[in-house]
């Protein structure tokens, strides 16, 4: 997948889907690699979107990237991010008050290290901080992707 890959079709296990990015086709193609290694049941592209009933501005809905059926009965909501948002935030800190039972593991495509010091860093440290208190837990995607030659 060319890397300058920004939205578009993609084959991935059999199906052809619309993906928002290149880092969701990778994603999607790891998904697909633990289904054919039996650690996944089922993986599903932005199946359903979620509505804050009651707010009247800003974020009303949200619709996680993926749905992941693990094998051991797990369900978790896969949210991919190149980077991250205020309005992000938003929509964690309302899934996990009106839909507490929906878990969300971040998928980020890039943590950077805590040795960078750029502004960019520090205000995606800062964020991905935040996030932590929303989501079920947070992940490189990008070092996950590479054991496995994605």
């Amino acid at each position: 997948m060319a890397s300058n890959f920004k939205q578009g079709w993609s084959e991935v296990g059999g199906k052809t889907i619309w993906f928002r990015s290149g880092f969701e086709v990778r994603w999607a193609r790891y998904l697909e690699f633990l289904k054919q290694a039996g650690e996944v049941y089922l993986w599903q592209y932005e199946p359903k979107k979620f509505e804050f009933e009651g707010i009247r501005s800003g974020t009303v809905f949200y619709t996680p990237d993926f749905l992941v059926h693990y094998e051991n009965n797990k369900v978790y909501w896969h949210e991919c991010k190149g980077y991250l948002q205020q309005k992000d935030l938003t929509k964690w800190r309302r899934m996990k008050k009106y839909y507490p039972c929906e878990k969300i593991i971040l998928v980020m495509q890039r943590i950077p290290s805590y040795n960078n010091r750029s502004k960019s860093a520090k205000r995606t440290k800062i964020l991905l901080e935040k996030a932590s208190r929303c989501v079920e837990r947070v992940i490189d995607g990008s070092e996950i992707l590479k054991k496995v030659g994605l």
